[in-house]
C-alpha cells in the first residue's frame, strides 16, 4: 500500500512533542521573570541602604526625620519592607512573592 500522507497517530505524537517543548519555553520564561524581579528588588534595596548609610555617616541634624522619610520611600519601592538601624549596621528586608520568602540585606559601616 502506497501512503502519501500522515496518519492521525503521527500528527498527535508530533503535537505532543511540540507542546512539551512549548511548556519548557514557558517555564524558562517564568524563571527569567522571577530572576529579573529578584534582581530589581535587590538593586533597589542596595541603593536605599547606601543612601541611608551615607546620611547616617554625615551626622545630619534632622536624621530621625530623614530616616522616617527613607522608611516611607522603602514601603513604596519594596513590598512589605522593614528596616533595622543599629550602631554600625543597617538592614533592609522585603517579601519576595516569587521566592515566597523574606529577603534581607545588611550593610556594616565601613572604617
Amino acid at each position: 500500500m502506497n501512503q502519501k500522507g500522515l496518519t492521525l497517530t503521527e500528527i498527535l505524537i508530533s503535537l505532543l512533542i511540540l507542546s512539551i517543548g512549548l511548556l519548557a519555553v514557558l517555564k524558562m520564561q517564568v524563571y527569567s521573570l522571577q530572576a529579573v524581579n529578584n534582581a530589581y528588588y535587590t538593586s533597589q534595596a542596595l541603593t536605599r541602604l547606601h543612601s541611608i548609610q551615607i546620611i547616617q555617616q554625615s551626622h545630619v541634624k534632622n536624621f530621625p526625620g530623614l530616616y522616617q522619610q527613607w522608611r516611607t520611600t522603602n514601603a513604596k519601592l519594596l513590598p512589605q519592607s522593614d528596616s533595622v538601624l543599629s550602631a554600625g549596621k543597617v538592614s533592609l528586608s522585603w517579601y519576595d512573592r516569587f521566592m515566597g520568602k523574606r529577603q534581607t540585606i545588611t550593610l556594616s559601616a565601613s572604617a
